[in-house]
């Protein structure tokens, strides 16, 4: 359960490839974090994740989890862990098949949607002029802000509920569901409000490069679907 609220994590964190070039700082691209969503189990079956992969990426997990555990104390430098996630990176993608990469790269781009598209790569891959990037850029991170308010506020309204060991799970669960029943209108205002984001931000595109970001996702990743038809 641990590991695989990890790969959630780290999927949903994690955004880019490779090392940035000789002498530069280790950083993920967009297209290297997409490795981590090799554990989700909604995306194995449409990658086809063979069970010899899926005990290499364990092992590969499990030894990324004892690392980072070491890493985790006072006065670590930031760069440490960066360089943790993307040789992690790496050493997933090492395990999997050209087709596989490419389509869990459709799968994070979906995923992730337009907050990647300030990436230089994806930038460079769909033709963006540094302009556009500027703008677009500002406009995630507008987006984004929204997003982390609303996610503060929900967490502060949960931690309002007290931790009484002397009541059920069932009781404090029933009082967690309250909370976001209650902020559930903002969650649905949010939620316009990213659509309106999201149709600025291909406002700011021209028709060739809209395609070329559609392009990019490939087909719609349908997880309730079985693969292989």
């Amino acid at each position: 359960m641990l590991r695989s609220l990890l790969v959630a994590a780290a999927s949903a964190a994690l955004l880019s490839a490779s090392f940035a070039g000789v002498g530069e700082k280790p950083h993920l691209t967009v297209a290297l974090s997409s490795a981590f969503l090799a554990g989700d189990n909604q995306v194995k079956p449409e990658i086809k994740l063979t069970k010899d992969q899926d005990d290499k990426f364990t092992a590969i997990m499990d030894g990324y989890m004892t690392k980072q555990q070491a890493l985790s104390k006072p006065g670590t430098a930031e760069e440490k862990f960066e360089e943790l996630n993307v040789v992690t990176a790496q050493e997933i993608m090492a395990i999997l098949e050209p087709t596989q990469k490419s389509r869990l790269l459709e799968i994070h781009l979906q995923k992730s949607g337009v907050i990647v598209l300030p990436d230089s790569e994806i930038a460079k891959a769909i033709g963006l002029e540094a302009g556009q990037v500027k703008t677009i850029s500002g406009l995630v991170t507008e987006m984004t802000k929204k997003e982390e308010d609303f996610e503060e506020e929900l967490s502060n309204a949960l931690m309002t509920i007290p931790n009484d060991t002397t009541v059920s799970q069932e009781a404090l669960e029933k009082k967690r569901m309250a909370v976001v029943k209650q902020i559930e209108p903002k969650r649905i205002a949010l939620e316009a409000q990213k659509k309106e984001y999201e149709t600025k931000i291909y406002a700011v595109m021209t028709t060739p490069q809209f395609s070329k970001w559609k392009e990019m996702q490939g087909a719609k990743f349908e997880p309730n679907k079985k693969s292989g038809g």
